[in-house]
């Protein structure tokens, strides 16, 4: 579903009034209607914590489906295809550390939503 907000242009009449008291109205100019487009979103959550060889998910949230794409944060990125609603998706984390991993999703006009998260490491 597409939700758009609608902006509505109502006529607007500007009449200036003179120091002397002459006046003169002045008709707006004519007016466009421009529909602006939801704004493309995405969330990530990491449920569990996560262990050095362990698989452990993140999950990511998308409000329509949408192209997405995956920086792990520790230089492995995966193209995710079309995703919806909710996807979990498996790392597996070699090193200690703490990881910044990035989640952006794109919109057909080419926009994009990015969402990231910190998710630390443990032994």
């Amino acid at each position: 579903m597409r939700r758009m907000i609608a902006i509505f242009a109502v006529p607007i009449v500007l009449v200036v009034f003179h120091s002397a008291g002459c006046s003169r109205t002045v008709p707006s100019a004519p007016t466009t209607v421009v529909p602006i487009a939801q704004q493309p979103t995405v969330v990530i959550h990491a449920p569990e914590p996560f262990h050095v060889g362990t698989p452990s998910s993140i999950r990511i949230n998308v409000a329509e489906a949408r192209p997405a794409t995956i920086d792990f944060g520790d230089q492995t990125m995966m193209n995710l295809g079309v995703i919806s609603a909710t996807t979990d998706v498996a790392h597996v984390y070699s090193s200690l550390g703490t990881y910044i991993v990035t989640a952006t999703i794109t919109m057909p006009d080419g926009r994009r939503a990015t969402a990231a998260t910190s998710i630390p490491v443990l032994p």
